[in-house]
């Protein structure tokens, strides 16, 4: 597999840090590109085609969201850079929130004034997400659900990691966005 950002097939393997299936059996070294520096498991996790399988295994649970619970006051911090940069760039009309999970940053838009869409491949937390109003999207991007759409904001959290073809992500992202639209990514860092 060569790196998704400069094509180099060129890559080391980290050998103190790895990434674990969802259910603790599965182990998935990690590897350094050479050229650029991106990490990522090799091979995916899962990828185009073993995605949906990866997410039905989580179908079993009912998600329940509480967004007063003190548990999610708790994590409702960590999205508060986020709305202290939207504001100080006075960005403000619809946005996008691109793996929205649990929908705890859909919330906090809403709480600030967005009209804020998701997109989720769980449909666990999309079921759930609907019930509390939100309106979520259970397709990828580049479904032509989005044909017609547009974005001021695209939030992509901790999302880029799971994605096998960087390059169309980018492509059918930057189609979303409004002319002068902006875009947020955020990922893990390995070392920090």
């Amino acid at each position: 597999m060569n790196c998704p950002i400069c094509n180099s097939s060129e890559r080391k393997k980290l050998l103190a840090f790895h990434e674990t299936s969802e259910d603790k059996t599965i182990r998935y070294n990690l590897f350094k590109c050479i050229n650029c520096g991106l990490i990522k498991p090799f091979p995916l996790p899962y990828t185009e085609e073993t995605k949906n399988e990866v997410y039905d295994k989580l179908k079993p649970r009912e998600i329940k969201i509480d967004f007063d619970s003190p548990e999610m006051r708790h994590y409702l911090r960590n999205f508060l850079p986020y709305i202290r940069f939207i504001k100080k760039y006075n960005i403000s009309g619809t946005c996008l929130d691109v793996g929205c999970g649990g929908g705890s940053f859909l919330y906090l838009l809403q709480k600030n004034g967005f009209k804020s869409e998701g997109v989720e491949l769980n449909t666990n937390a999309v079921s759930a997400l609907r019930k509390e109003g939100f309106i979520v999207y259970d397709k990828a991007l580049g479904d032509e659900l989005y044909k017609n759409k547009k974005y001021n904001l695209i939030i992509v959290n901790h999302v880029l990691e799971h994605i096998e073809d960087l390059h169309s992500f980018l492509q059918n992202t930057h189609n979303l966005l409004d002319e002068k639209g902006l875009l947020i990514f955020a990922f893990p860092y390995i070392y920090g």
